[in-house]
């Protein structure tokens, strides 16, 4: 961001935040988990930027960049939290893997990480890639809102399935007998 900042107005810095700041990691977030420290560092520049700062200059911040990340409707500016960002397009991610099985990185995961399950229950192992380990956070933000239905209940385990969504008000029974997993 070589722009003078004295040269442009806040609308402009807000223009320029938004277009060049937000843009250019958007491949990487929706690849990768980065690191918080990272993305802390992300938002230090971007808030330097728009607050004028120059190197290790000091100045005044009259909002929070929490506050300036929320939405324009609850009185923010609407710059966009990376974090929140990435997790959501790790999540897309993770949906367009399970979405479509036939895809290349599909099977490809499949094939590496989790060859005798679905991708509901792939588990992260001891030797998993930076991506395969992404991905599964991803999950973790699908998981909240996923529902499946239960149709003919080929694929239905009774005893196994939760049928009930988290927290659960009440401690379920567990059963005593061992129940074979394909019941």
């Amino acid at each position: 961001m070589g722009w003078k900042r004295s040269l442009l107005s806040s609308g402009g810095r807000h223009t320029l935040l938004r277009v060049v700041g937000e843009a250019i990691p958007i491949y990487t977030l929706s690849c990768f988990k980065l690191p918080d420290t990272l993305l802390t560092e992300i938002h230090s520049m971007l808030s330097q930027f728009w607050w004028g700062q120059k190197g290790a200059e000091q100045r005044m911040v009259w909002i929070k960049w929490d506050t300036m990340t929320r939405p324009k409707k609850d009185g923010g500016l609407g710059i966009k939290d990376l974090r929140a960002q990435n997790l959501a397009l790790l999540g897309k991610q993770y949906w367009c893997l399970m979405k479509y099985l036939n895809s290349t990185l599909s099977r490809m995961f499949k094939a590496k990480y989790f060859r005798y399950t679905d991708f509901l229950h792939a588990e992260i192992g001891s030797i998993s890639s930076w991506g395969w380990r992404s991905v599964l956070e991803g999950r973790k933000i699908i998981e909240k809102g996923l529902l499946w239905k239960i149709g003919f209940g080929a694929n239905v385990r009774i005893f196994h399935d939760p049928w009930l969504p988290p927290p659960l008000p009440f401690n379920v029974p567990q059963a005593v007998v061992t129940i074979p997993p394909n019941l």
